[in-house]
């Protein structure tokens, strides 16, 4: 496959290296992701990556939606953690 998806998502496991989430998630924006979503299920967060922006930080009180890419989805941070 060609080019980027125009969102990526990961979730984190144990022994994932945060610096190389950072770096597959720049990685993903620069060949043409929308945004890209790193879930960190223990710390029961979600990191919203998006270009030219600061990531947004979400807990799991706050729902994972993106109306611009998936309009009507929006889904329980919580839920998606168990």
């Amino acid at each position: 496959m060609e080019g980027a998806p125009d969102l990526a998502v990961k979730v984190a496991s144990p022994r994932d290296d945060p610096d190389d989430l950072v770096l597959k998630a720049q990685q993903y924006l620069t060949a043409g992701a929308r945004a890209a979503w790193i879930i960190y299920p223990e710390a029961r967060l979600a990191y919203i990556y998006k270009p030219s922006q600061r990531p947004e930080v979400r807990d799991a009180g706050q729902s994972l939606d993106d109306a611009e890419l998936l309009p009507g989805f929006s889904a329980p941070l919580s839920a998606i953690l168990g």
